[in-house]
């Protein structure tokens, strides 16, 4: 990753374009007075290949691309609450706590407890 500044050429950075056309020519460029994403660099890219009107389309897709992810991972959330509330209901109706129990020679062999028994004296 490198890193290059304006701050010594302010009138480098007036120049129409300037930021994008740098970006897409400096591909390894992770830092041009404030860090470079992927998201920019995509537009950058989309904007020297094919104008403003070539960025505005990428723009939109990505837009696009992220509802959608977004979508799909509520989704997927959903899902996988009503797997686990399925497992609560059945574990219920059998009976069984929703909690772990562990067995006396679990909990005395647990390094807190342990902890615990040698600071009070208990063991």
């Amino acid at each position: 990753m490198f890193t290059y500044s304006t701050i010594k050429s302010p009138e480098i950075t007036k120049l129409s374009s300037f930021r994008k056309r740098l970006i897409v020519s400096m591909p390894k460029l992770g830092y041009l007075d404030r860090p470079i994403d992927v998201q920019e660099r995509l537009f950058a890219q989309a904007f020297v290949s094919g104008g403003a009107d070539a960025e505005a389309f990428a723009r939109q897709e990505w837009k696009t691309q992220q509802a959608e992810k977004r979508v799909q991972e509520m989704q997927e959330f959903r899902s996988w609450q009503a797997e686990q509330q399925k497992l609560r209901d059945k574990a219920r109706a059998e009976g069984r706590s929703l909690i772990t129990e562990l067995s006396a020679e679990e909990v005395c062999t647990a390094p807190c407890i342990i902890l615990l028994c040698k600071v009070f004296d208990f063991v």
